[in-house]
């Protein structure tokens, strides 16, 4: 295991910045599971029934073509954000950062900042000491446990959570404790993929943050030598991946900006003009137009407007057909009979009555055990048997014929009948 890092706290503009992100984020992320929309959660991912609630929108199994192209969306905009701004979505957006700066407010608030912590660490071990650790692991245990509450509470509606959830509850506290408690920069180092692959994203263009070599080398103390980097290493201690960006551009770095807040305290002390650690791209320009940002926003576009025309023209009453059995059956009086299971999906918000019939077969019947029509309830999916009984005939198509509320739905194709 690595050694611990004890980040240095700074305040800065990044810090103010970051910090209101942090707060607008992570209070949408605690709200969004307890609002609701036509007495349904408005997000939520139900995987037993195998829906997704988006709003005003409840995606069936049928239209997993949305959540692809959700995913894409997110994607292509990440790669876009990181070819304009580097690691922004690390530094201020992601779910390990933010959390992980929770967790590191309190532990500061109890034990002290960067100094205070080390001395404890190195000393013996006082009553005093371990109060201040149990109270940090009790604070950041229901910490911990409301994390888990919130996220279970988007794949369970967090109104109807029972003893019974409490295995995906305690399953979330526990991640979230090891996580965001005590691997923290670990998982960005050794575990997270993004890091890999930022380099296929970047170019010479990309606002990365980096230490102007040039204007501050040589190091060295005030007034001996002609750099502007007096080597006072604030850069490294308020680093929380503990990395010194003076090395260069590296894989850890989350672009936090805490470096920039540090070194421009510096020079302001000492009357220097600030930048010397700042965002900069290696080409020296700023150029956010080019080839490749040119290709994430179309790719962007395309999918945004696509999205978009598929939730305006989908159909909000469909149906899909399953034969039961291979076989037919042969009764009585000499025709032929076959089993369908029909899946009525309404994705409308209020209830639906749907009638069954055979389209272009006026010799054949369609018999329905439970009843026809068949109330479907709202944002549901209804299971109907049907028989459908015919003269014989070689290998028929058949095709049912549903209307809704006096609205006849298009045709649905089946397949042969026998």
């Amino acid at each position: 295991m690595s050694r611990p890092i004890y980040a240095r706290h700074v305040n800065g503009k990044f810090h103010k910045l970051r910090a209101t992100v942090s707060l607008i984020l992570q209070s949408l992320l605690f709200v969004l599971p307890w609002i609701e929309y036509h007495g349904r959660p408005f997000l939520l991912l139900d995987i037993p029934h195998r829906r997704l609630y988006l709003g005003h929108m409840v995606l069936f199994p049928q239209e997993t073509f949305f959540l692809l192209i959700i995913l894409l969306s997110a994607g292509t905009l990440l790669f876009l954000s990181t070819s304009l701004g580097g690691r922004i979505w690390c530094g201020y957006a992601c779910p390990q950062t933010l959390f992980s700066q929770s967790f590191m407010m309190i532990e500061r608030w109890i034990e002290g900042d960067r100094a205070r912590r080390m001395r404890r660490e190195k000393g013996p071990l006082t009553a005093s000491r371990v109060i201040r650790r149990g109270l940090k692991l009790t604070i950041w245990l229901v910490m911990g446990i409301w994390l888990g509450i919130t996220i279970s509470g988007y794949f369970v509606p967090i109104r109807q959570l029972t003893l019974a959830s409490w295995p995906v509850v305690a399953f979330f506290t526990f991640i979230s404790l090891l996580d965001f408690g005590f691997l923290r920069e670990m998982v960005c180092h050794n575990w997270c993929p993004y890091a890999r692959f930022q380099g296929a994203l970047f170019d010479n263009d990309t606002l990365v943050i980096a230490y102007d070599n040039e204007r501050g080398e040589p190091r060295g103390k005030v007034h001996t030598t002609p750099g502007s980097c007096v080597d006072c290493s604030l850069c490294v201690q308020v680093c929380p991946m503990g990395i010194d960006i003076r090395d260069g551009l590296q894989l850890e770095c989350i672009a936090c900006a805490a470096c920039i807040d540090a070194c421009d305290q510096v020079m302001d002390k000492l009357k220097r003009p600030r930048g010397l650690v700042g965002y900069r791209t290696l080409s020296g320009r700023r150029r956010l137009v080019r080839p490749r940002t040119i290709v994430y926003a179309a790719v962007l576009a395309v999918l945004a407007t696509t999205f978009l025309y598929l939730a305006t023209h989908r159909q909000l009453l469909a149906v899909d057909v399953v034969r039961s059995t291979a076989l037919f059956n042969a009764t009585p009086d000499g025709r032929i009979s076959n089993n369908y299971t029909v899946h009525l999906i309404n994705r409308r918000d209020d209830p639906v009555a749907v009638k069954l019939s055979l389209e272009d077969m006026p010799e054949g019947e369609l018999i329905a055990p439970r009843g026809n029509p068949v109330t479907v309830p709202p944002a549901s999916v209804q299971a109907v048997q049907v028989l459908v009984v015919r003269p014989k005939a070689d290998r028929p198509v058949v095709s049912f014929k549903l209307k809704a509320n006096e609205e006849t739905v298009p045709t649905t194709f089946v397949g042969p009948g026998q």
